[in-house]
């Protein structure tokens, strides 16, 4: 602890001592030792009672002390964070104002560019003395650093390579960065106020459930568009524009997972998974609104649905770990009958579309009941 800004509990923990040593607790233990030796048990137990009493005094001057001493932390980490939001909303500026010099000459702004990276750099460095300050700002913070941090990186190794066409694109990722990492710290700071995480794990969890449903949805239907393809790989018109249409519907799912991890502090505990969801969307609307349909793609659509899946197990997981912990089970592992299986898949195919199906468009719509007869008729 430190002398000066703690000297309020290092005074109560000297007391404490004291109060210890009048207690004489030790002395209470060491009878109460002595007389179990001797098979006295009375005594033991009246010894033993004693230091039970002194040692939950103990205990509780203790827990005071720790609660002073969090309360005292977080209030510090409050003051870093705040900081650290002012200090990058100024490299911020800097930033904005310096690539709005930029023209076709990038070492006009070089040396600028190269101060606000050593200022951001030394900002987070401030931050992170605080070593608890790792668990206040989350993990999409640090990606968000990570992010900017590289992108940096990357535009002196361009420059440096005496390039400047993207130089442009450099610089509106870096202030993209930036700002992210501000809008991260301003929530974690929300967070802190609020006495935890403001995100509902059921809330998240029923997003995700609706975009596995429409990425079922687009992924049939991709399959579709698929088979009827011409054996040289070309599309009609007409499939041109469904073709679109899903990109659109891919590009959305992509959006709107991003305004999830930039909002629920439960999401961005997966930054990592999301992100990863999110650049196969929009590597999918890429290639669609290019024509482009193949194995590949239809594998990766696969592959999103299976990731939104997992990030619900670990949503689910984590809730049953909060309503029962300390619960082990005895049971060992045992393989389900196969027919359970094909039954169970039918309930959950039924349960994943049955009801919302109606809110798709009307191709979609058709598709899924055509979707769910296969499948029924599978199971039968």
């Amino acid at each position: 602890m430190d002398e000066n800004k703690d000297s309020d509990l290092l005074s109560e923990m000297e007391e404490l001592d004291e109060q210890m040593e009048q207690d004489s607790l030790e002395t209470d233990l060491q009878e109460s030792a002595e007389s179990l030796q001797e098979n006295q048990m009375e005594q033991a137990q009246k010894s033993q009672q004693k230091a039970s009493s002194k040692m939950q005094k103990i205990k509780s001057s203790l827990q005071k002390m720790q609660q002073s001493m969090c309360s005292c932390s977080m209030m510090e980490m409050g003051e870093i964070i705040e900081k650290t939001i002012r200090r990058l909303l100024i490299f911020s500026d800097m930033h904005e104002r310096s690539s709005k010099k930029f023209n076709k000459d990038p070492f006009i702004i070089l040396q600028e560019q190269i101060a606000i990276f050593e200022g951001i750099n030394l900002t987070l460095k401030k931050l992170f003395e605080t070593p608890m300050i790792i668990l206040v700002v989350g993990p999409k913070f640090l990606y968000d650093a990570n992010f900017t941090s590289s992108t940096y990186r990357e535009l002196f190794q361009y420059v440096n390579d005496a390039k400047s066409a993207k130089v442009g694109n450099y610089l509106d990722d870096i202030q993209k960065g930036v700002n992210l990492m501000i809008y991260d710290l301003m929530q974690a700071s929300g967070n802190m106020q609020q006495g935890g995480g403001s995100g509902s794990m059921q809330s998240l969890m029923q997003s995700l459930q609706q975009m596995g449903q429409q990425q079922l949805a687009m992924n049939m239907m991709s399959q579709q568009l698929m088979m009827q393809m011409s054996q040289d790989g070309k599309m009609s018109r007409e499939m041109r524009g469904q073709a679109q249409k899903l990109a659109s519907d891919e590009q959305r799912l992509a959006e709107n997972l991003k305004r999830i991890l930039q909002n629920d502090p439960e999401a961005q505990k997966q930054t990592s998974a999301i992100n990863k969801i999110i650049d196969d969307l929009e590597s999918i609307s890429h290639d669609l609104k290019r024509g482009r349909l193949n194995n590949a793609l239809i594998e990766k659509q696969e592959r999103i649905l299976s990731r939104l899946l997992d990030a619900q197990k670990s949503i689910h997981k984590r809730e049953f770990s909060k309503k029962r912990k300390a619960e082990l089970s005895d049971i060992e592992d045992w393989e389900l009958p196969e027919e359970i299986k094909l039954k169970f898949d039918k309930m959950r195919q039924k349960a994943l579309l049955n009801e919302d199906y109606k809110e798709f468009p009307k191709e979609y719509q058709e598709l899924i009941r055509e979707y769910l007869k296969l499948l029924n008729e599978k199971a039968e």
